[in-house]
């Protein structure tokens, strides 16, 4: 599997005096609107806007969008362990790709920006791995799996 960017790196922020966000996969420490906790349902990697993001397969673009919440995103199908998944990029500046083509692992397919609610945050990649291409937001790990079993944890850089 190729990394979405050639520099991963986890970000991370301080949200309260003590209590630290590592913006990784099942981290519940966010809240809802209703201040519940929710269960963060990717890896937010540190990028700056316009960096290039890569597929980390090869498959099909399965669906492109533009959401207030995750911005411009792309969704890209490919097997993994015989199942069809869904690689999840968003918060995007640009999309290369169109919904249906096919791409080739390590092939560039956008830049990350701060689109959606990242907009006025450090700029990073939303990245996700889906069981499905397209998901509503606020469901926090649910139809989700952990990127790192697919990359492994030695790519979590704290």
């Amino acid at each position: 599997m190729h990394p979405p960017l050639e520099r991963m790196h986890i970000r991370s922020q301080t949200i309260h005096e003590f209590d630290a966000l590592h913006n990784i996969f099942g981290d519940n420490i966010r809240t809802d609107q209703y201040g519940n906790p929710r269960s963060h349902a990717g890896w937010d990697l540190d990028a700056s806007i316009g960096t290039s993001i890569f597929a980390i397969a090869s498959g099909e673009i399965s669906r492109l969008w533009d959401s207030a919440t995750y911005g411009k995103v792309i969704s890209l199908g490919f097997e993994y362990n015989g199942l069809i998944v869904y690689a999840f990029y968003a918060h995007l500046s640009a999309r290369f790709v169109r919904t249906g083509q096919k791409v080739k692992e390590g092939e560039r397919i956008g830049l990350t920006g701060n689109t959606g609610n990242a907009e006025g945050e450090k700029p990073h990649l939303h990245f996700e791995i889906r069981y499905v291409p397209f998901l509503p937001p606020g469901l926090g790990t649910q139809g989700r799996i952990d990127p790192a079993l697919i990359f492994g944890q030695y790519l979590v850089c704290l």
